[in-house]
């Protein structure tokens, strides 16, 4: 609807400058310029496109962003949190998205309404036109009747044929009309009125009636008459469609009259001036002839007369660049400049077609996430981010969070309901549970993460649930702001899943064997407060004698970190004797570069530096640190043992 707008106010920019300069126009380019440059304003109307002149000069690149619902997304209703912090009341979040009838939300918006009451108007004139027509047709059908006049239909075939005309035009008579018409797509027919009219006039007339047939002027104004319906709200749409009737015969007397002698000139306006006089004293129906008016007539006959040569080529192109200008102040869909930028034609398309049912959708979820807005404090919203964030982790590291897969027919009854709770107004009927009543229940276990879904396929009511509690965490990555998880929100299973992937990934070892102590510090003297995880073989604590690993996860100014470091008393390590023979050692870098690079997967590297090491021999040492600093500002704090360069420790930020 609102691109609607857009091209009524575009096409009527141009009806309005063609309708302005209309004389100074057609006296400088002619009347057949005239008649094709309303195809043009046509297109203005019917379009909604736009040339992005921008991308001519600058790459840009289309996305176009759907959303996406995961499995895990999709699940909802009143449901209460068990958080893992002490709340003002209770431990308990609850949520209270049921509480409304189920079509408390479906509301008729303003746009619903204008919807309406364009669509009544198009179908009303749409009606109107055809009513019209079909009457019209119905009366010439009874009165009229095939000329029989020898000299005439010699003279009619033979204008046919000279013309390269191979339609079956008929050539027919009616009571019914005062002045020749063409009519007909399908079954086209010149329509003469039951008088008797001179066959130098009947020459001409026959010619401007096959040129009407020629060039296809009916498709021309049908065209034009549906672009009127469409724009019916609009009554600028009623001037265009009568100067495109008008610039119909502009052009004809044009084309006609362009090679002909002055006196054939002449004869021709006699010709249009007798038909018109004849028309004016009966003024029964309206139809080609009968359109003309003084200020029309007067721009025939200049049209006749003229003899001049009309260049149009820079006219043309001042149109064409107006038009390309003049929709960029509107939200049409792009053309990008650049060619290698352009948007896949299906996906336009599709995407122009489903333009109303888009609208409605984003105004219903609109709707749907203000109710949320009212009933969803910021501490539950906090919690409802962090719980997706938990999903997500878990599914990163192949954890489980669902008790099995979705059906195809589940996903597809998703996908129905998903449509009908936000275009229809339906709604579930109870809530979506956090504690388990039964093994045949759906429920969500919030403190494991865990979707449970029975064995048996689940209910409409339940997959409701689940379109709920999809909108709810939609709602809650739509605002603006994201809730910071401090890392006491960090459980101690997430702790210990990311100490051992980092172990893993740094030492190559495998920690399935290993045994493993947690625990969180708070105002601890050594690190700052955070998680510290340590992984040891059995039986080997207090004496480290194989490898031991330690994980510290940590904040520092707002920010997470990780230190992952490894020790064995059995490892063969020397003292730094000379500094100086370090801190001019490059392959100390070179190796600390690499360790980042190829353990941690991060190349923009922008420089690496040795660090925490004087240039004298008082401070003893085993370790050699290097800072890695990234092109994004980030620090890598390497430590390699001396002299081997094996890493010892790794400090970095979490991302």
């Amino acid at each position: 609807m609102t691109n609607l707008f857009y091209m009524t106010i575009l096409g009527s920019i141009f009806t309005i400058f063609l309708m302005a300069f209309k004389n100074i126009l057609i006296k400088k380019y002619g009347g057949v310029w005239y008649y094709y440059i309303w195809i043009l304003v046509l297109i203005c109307y019917c379009i909604p496109y736009k040339f992005d002149i921008g991308d001519w000069f600058r790459t840009t690149k289309f996305q176009q962003e759907y959303m996406n619902f995961s499995k895990h997304e999709i699940t909802q209703n009143i449901v209460t949190i068990h958080t893992e912090q002490n709340d003002d009341d209770n431990n308990n979040i609850i949520i209270p998205v049921n509480q409304y009838d189920n079509h408390a939300i479906y509301e008729i918006s303003a746009k619903q309404i204008l919807l309406c009451v364009y669509f009544t108007g198009f179908i009303l004139f749409l009606l109107y036109y055809c009513i019209r027509y079909i009457t019209f047709q119905k009366n010439l059908k009874n009165t009229t009747e095939s000329v029989t006049n020898e000299v005439y239909l010699d003279c009619f075939y033979k204008i046919r044929s000279e013309m390269g005309i191979i339609e079956n035009v008929a050539l027919k008579q009616s009571d019914m009309i005062h002045s020749p018409i063409f009519v007909g797509i399908l079954k086209p027919m010149v329509i003469l009125p039951n008088i008797d009219i001179d066959m130098a006039d009947f020459n001409m007339i026959i010619k401007h009636e096959l040129m009407h047939c020629k060039r296809s002027d009916m498709i021309y104004r049908f065209v034009a008459i549906m672009v009127h319906i469409i724009h019916w709200f609009n009554p600028i749409s009623y001037f265009m469609l009568y100067h495109i009737n008008v610039a119909c015969e502009y052009s004809c007397d044009e084309i006609l009259t362009k090679n002909m002698s002055e006196d054939s000139k002449i004869k021709y306006g006699n010709m249009l001036l007798n038909q018109i006089e004849y028309h004016t004293k009966n003024n029964y129906y309206t139809a080609t002839w009968a359109q003309n008016n003084k200020n029309v007539l007067k721009t025939r006959i200049s049209i006749i007369k003229s003899d001049k040569k009309y260049k149009r080529v820079s006219i043309t192109l001042l149109f064409l660049c107006s038009t390309v200008i003049c929709s960029n102040f509107f939200s049409f869909y792009k053309i990008n400049g650049n060619v290698n930028n352009q948007v896949n034609y299906n996906e336009e398309k599709n995407l122009y077609d489903n333009e109303s049912q888009q609208y409605s959708k984003q105004n219903n979820i609109q709707m749907i996430h203000k109710h949320f807005a009212q009933i969803l404090t910021e501490h539950q919203l906090k919690h409802i981010e962090k719980f997706q964030q938990d999903v997500k982790y878990n599914e990163s590291n192949n954890i489980k969070t669902q008790t099995r897969e979705l059906t195809e027919s589940e996903k597809q009854r998703i996908t129905k309901l998903r449509y009908e709770y936000i275009e229809k107004g339906v709604r579930p009927q109870n809530a979506l549970s956090t504690i388990p009543l039964d093994t045949q229940q759906f429920y969500i276990d919030f403190s494991n993460r865990v979707f449970h879904y029975p064995e048996r396929e689940l209910t409409d009511e339940e997959i409701l649930q689940l379109v709920e509690w999809d909108l709810v965490v939609e709602y809650a990555n739509s605002l603006q702001y994201h809730y910071n998880i401090g890392i006491d929100d960090i459980t101690e299973q997430q702790a210990i899943q990311t100490a051992k992937q980092y172990v893993e990934k740094l030492f190559d070892a495998d920690t399935q064997n290993l045994k493993l102590y947690a625990n969180y510090y708070y105002d601890s003297n050594i690190q700052p407060d955070g998680w510290f995880i340590r992984l040891y073989p059995e039986g080997d604590m207090p004496y480290e004698l194989n490898w031991n690993y330690a994980v510290w996860i940590y904040e520092e100014k707002q920010k997470q970190y990780i230190t992952v470091s490894r020790s064995s008393q059995n490892y063969e390590y020397e003292m730094i004797n000379e500094s100086s023979s370090v801190i001019n050692d490059e392959s100390w870098l070179y190796e600390a570069r690499a360790i980042v690079a190829q353990k941690l997967g991060k190349t923009h590297i922008q420089y690496a530096s040795i660090i925490n090491m004087e240039n004298n021999n008082k401070i003893k040492q085993n370790t050699v640190d290097v800072k890695v600093t990234m092109n994004d500002g980030s620090d890598y704090m390497v430590c390699l043992y001396y002299p081997h360069k094996t890493l010892k420790a790794i400090t970095m930020p979490i991302q």
